[in-house]
């Protein structure tokens, strides 16, 4: 199974413009969230334009970091899919792992396998 994660420094799961809209292309419904837009885009809720030139960090909600095309996207579109606080990664694990995605301290992502646990 492979599974996307940001490798670098993350403060919520997020692509670049040209991954939101190939992804967007392809219809996957977590591109479209309701509060975020792209550069030239109107926001409904407030009125308001995003500066073309604004092309920071699009924040994926609600996504399965296993999704197929999501995986996809991130393998046609290699480091064009990072942003300038992310480099996505896809970690390939076997399939009957019970896995979960662990956040260091300092905020890189890793894949972990889930374990019991009694307190």
């Amino acid at each position: 199974m492979k599974i996307v994660i940001d490798s670098y420094c993350v403060t919520c799961f997020g692509v670049s413009k040209e991954a939101v809209l190939w992804l967007r292309d392809r219809n996957y419904k977590p591109a479209m969230w309701p509060n975020e837009f792209l550069p030239g885009e109107v926001w409904e809720e407030h009125g308001d334009t995003r500066p073309e030139d604004d092309d920071q960090h699009f924040e994926l909600r609600n996504c399965n970091r296993n999704d197929a095309l999501l995986v996809e996207c991130i393998e046609a579109l290699g480091e064009k899919a990072d942003t300038s606080g992310s480099m996505l990664k896809i970690i390939e694990i076997p399939d009957d792992v019970d896995w979960y995605i662990g956040v260091e301290d300092w905020g890189t992502e890793y894949v972990g396998e889930k374990h019991r646990r009694w307190d």
